[in-house]
């Protein structure tokens, strides 16, 4: 399940238009990948589809990470990440992508 909490709003020259919101909660369908590439890297792929008109009408993910091992419980991941909704509920309509760079710090016990 993804749950989206989304508020949005316009200013034009100052003025404020009038705010809307929507929560939503999707089924989605996932895939999650995981190759060793030496001793110290891994490479991850992830990717998931959604909504199917339950909570928004179409959701995707796609993620590539890699993974630097510096010890057994400390890793560093940074890639790519691709998240795209398009919401119609009621009045509104959002059709939004977010897309950028990812970097962590991962701590595992």
């Amino acid at each position: 399940l993804r749950l989206y909490s989304v508020e949005q709003s316009l200013s034009i020259r100052g003025n404020t238009q009038p705010e809307v919101s929507a929560t939503v909660v999707d089924p989605i369908l996932a895939a999650d990948g995981v190759w060793q590439l030496g001793e110290r890297w891994d490479f991850e792929l992830r990717g998931d589809i959604g909504g199917f008109g339950v909570g928004s009408e179409f959701t995707y993910q796609l993620l590539t990470l890699a993974h630097w091992k510096i010890s057994p419980s400390v890793n560093v991941p940074f890639g790519y990440r691709i998240l795209s909704y398009q919401i119609k509920t009621g009045d509104i309509w959002m059709n939004t992508r977010m897309s950028g760079l990812v970097l962590g710090l991962d701590f595992r016990f």
